[in-house]
């Protein structure tokens, strides 16, 4: 994972210090894994690891929980996504729902944030 380890940790960036914290995770090797924002600040090489990662802790017969606001590599990754609105889960599905849990989700977002740029400018 190109790790300096050369330095306190407290010096390194956010991605040095997610990879440190996964290679934790990993080393206790616990049947339950649970990852909070684990995206967030990575890099493109680091989310791809991050993927792999996360793949082979579930292949291996391990529960991995995410956490994320990113809901892409969760598209990617996940068997079963919960989407929890105000503390209450909002709505879940399984892999065969993930086509159409962008639109279920995010609604007319979009057409309504192109609304509010257009009577910004």
């Amino acid at each position: 994972m190109h790790l300096p380890l050369n330095e306190l940790v407290s010096n390194y960036s956010t991605v040095i210090k997610k990879k440190l914290a996964l290679i934790g995770l990993l080393k206790l090797n616990r049947s339950v894994c649970i990852l909070e924002e684990p995206f967030n600040g990575l890099d493109l090489e680091s989310k791809e690891i991050l993927e792999i990662v996360t793949s082979e802790l579930k292949n291996s017969g391990k529960t991995v929980l995410l956490s994320s606001h990113i809901l892409s590599p969760l598209l990617n990754i996940c068997e079963e996504i919960q989407f929890l609105l105000e503390g209450q889960i909002r709505k879940s599905c399984d892999r065969s729902g993930f086509s159409a849990i962008e639109s279920d989700v995010f609604g007319d977002f979009e057409e309504k944030m192109k609304i509010d740029v257009r009577s910004a400018m």
